[in-house]
């Protein structure tokens, strides 16, 4: 299965990041960051009638035109996608007018600007692309738009860490071009930059469990939803859809979770010494989490929960640094590879399992083979 040899492929990859290098070699690294890329840029651009959304989004493109012809663009598809979206749609028609050509300018695109800044966040860029690959990458293949805004974010990163807040509120008024969704992000400015306290952090979890546990927020959407009604009402049924906001008890997702955090935390001052962007990522993890346990009932709010998740990717690899013996990288490195299968992979091959819906992934399919 070919998502498979990509996993095997990039885990071979990332092992190359415990591994001493002379300075002969130190650019082995930077050729083996670009064939990643390369790998994934195809992955995702050469998809044919492969992924969530592929169908939707084929069908927008074809009624959209490029910058030469734009004026015939559909002014149906103009009040549903967002200006920034249609643009750089148009723009790639422009160049090459065929739909398959933009899934590739897209997913070129969003993995240009995370690839560009990950050398920079990262101790272990090789190994960062690996966890990439399971926690972040899997939405060039659904969320094509939002993406966009989520990568935008991954890069604007830096501009907390130093303290650039024009520069940081372009690259969300950018991110908004290409969906809605990221006018969640103008307030993280001040959030996501500040250190704090473990009694703070333990707080907010304890409080998002509770929600978790007694269904607030959705009970919340819920009745104010009702108490609306006309067609508002109709959305209170969905957001009580048993499958979606069901109170459920915590499982392996949140004990993985809650042990990385407490491994991360335990070692705080040492990754902040050695790595000025650790702190802006830790707190952006503890948002991913937090906002998951509060708003992952609700069905409509799982989008913003998507800003957060490439936290993961760039803090896992930390863990490496808990032992200085290679024998102790490599074991911790065989425990990320064995939660990124077990989480990641195994949830992409049971996709619509639940719902006795076809899986959307699979068989993967190239235009190279249509």
């Amino acid at each position: 299965m070919i998502y498979l040899f990509v996993f095997i492929v990039l885990a071979i990859i990332g092992g190359i990041d415990l591994i001493k290098l002379s300075k002969e070699q130190v650019y082995l690294k930077t050729f083996l960051l670009f064939f990643a890329f390369a790998i994934l840029v195809f992955f995702a651009g050469l998809r044919y009638n492969t992924g969530p959304d592929w169908r939707d989004y084929n069908n927008f493109f074809n009624e959209i035109f490029p910058l030469y012809d734009f004026g015939r663009t559909s002014p149906a598809v103009r009040e549903i996608l967002e200006p920034g979206f249609i643009a750089l749609v148009s723009f790639f028609k422009t160049i090459v007018n065929h739909n398959q050509f933009v899934f590739l300018g897209l997913a070129f695109t969003s993995l240009t600007l995370v690839f560009l800044r990950i050398k920079e966040y990262s101790l272990f860029p090789l190994a960062t692309v690996f966890c990439y690959y399971m926690y972040g990458y899997p939405d060039n293949f659904s969320i094509l738009r939002q993406v966009l805004s989520i990568s935008i974010f991954f890069w604007s990163v830096k501009y907390i860490v130093n303290k650039n807040y024009i520069k940081y509120y372009v690259c969300v008024i950018l991110a908004c071009c290409f969906h809605n969704s990221a006018l969640i992000l103008f307030p993280l400015y001040f959030i996501l930059n500040k250190r704090w306290k473990s009694k703070y952090i333990l707080l907010a979890f304890l409080i998002a469990i509770l929600c978790y546990q007694f269904n607030v927020v959705s009970q919340l959407f819920t009745y104010a939803l009702s108490s609306m009604g006309g067609m508002l009402a109709r959305y209170s049924d969905y957001l009580t859809n048993e499958s979606l906001s069901k109170p459920k008890l915590l499982g392996t997702l949140f004990i993985e979770r809650t042990l990385i955090l407490g491994l991360l935390l335990y070692k705080r001052e040492e990754f902040e010494r050695r790595q000025k962007y650790f702190n802006v990522f830790l707190n952006i993890f503890i948002l991913y989490n937090v906002s998951y346990l509060v708003l992952s009932q609700v069905f409509v709010l799982l989008r913003f929960i998507q800003y957060f998740a490439f936290a993961s990717c760039i803090l896992y690899p930390f863990l490496l640094i808990y032992f200085k013996e290679a024998y102790g990288k490599y074991i911790v490195y065989a425990g990320i590879i064995f939660i990124l299968f077990f989480r990641g992979y195994t949830a992409l091959i049971l996709d619509g399992k639940d719902g006795d819906n076809p899986n959307r992934y699979l068989p993967y399919r190239s235009v190279i083979e249509s």
